[in-house]
């Protein structure tokens, strides 16, 4: 049918443009409410692969961890990569800055996500981390020096990670109460600062 054709419609790997044809708008709607039952089923897909050891308490809100987005991937078949074409490296940078506090310096990871390489369901994130951020010095500053550089590129790595996969799959603002619903406990979710 003509919603198939519109979500299949390929052409040497860009999506072909679908030329809008005097349909009834109620054939919009109909693919509006497929895509809408399509993507609860990814969410309810995405949780299924994870525990309660997969999510962290942030406040009242729950976030999937790295672990939860690694195997949320590998469910999906997600991929990630850079943004001149499917096979190209993610962007990263390094920014060194100083300010009163003193020198420090941040890293930074973007690129694309997409699940099993269809065409509607690709995001752009990214991920951040400073050699300030507190997990580095339980809370204390530290000077740029004293921090180890591969942990803060591979906090900023993770970042992109998550961010991408719960902005993809759906996962972003989840509620405690729709999770417990899909089989996810708060009493064994890790509660974080």
């Amino acid at each position: 049918d003509e919603i198939d054709q519109m979500m299949n419609a390929q052409q040497g790997g860009q999506a072909v443009a679908h030329r809008p044809t005097a349909a009834p708008p109620e054939n919009v709607l109909a693919f509006l409410e497929k895509r809408a039952q399509l993507l609860e089923q990814v969410i309810a897909f995405a949780v299924q692969a994870t525990d309660a050891g997969h999510w962290d308490q942030f406040g009242d809100t729950p976030r999937l961890n790295i672990g939860g987005a690694l195997l949320v991937m590998r469910r999906l078949g997600i991929r990630y990569y850079g943004f001149d074409g499917d096979s190209s490296p993610l962007e990263w940078t390094k920014e060194v800055l100083e300010d009163e506090m003193g020198r420090y310096y941040t890293y930074t990871y973007r690129g694309r996500m997409q699940i099993a390489k269809s065409p509607f369901d690709i995001v752009e994130a990214l991920g951040w981390a400073s050699s300030r951020d507190g997990f580095l010095g339980e809370g204390e500053s530290r000077e740029a020096h004293e921090v180890k550089e591969g942990d803060i590129r591979k906090k900023a790595m993770t970042q992109f990670l998550v961010n991408a996969v719960i902005t993809l799959t759906g996962l972003k603002g989840m509620s405690w109460e729709r999770l417990a619903g899909m089989g996810v406990s708060l009493d064994q979710a890790k509660v974080s600062k």
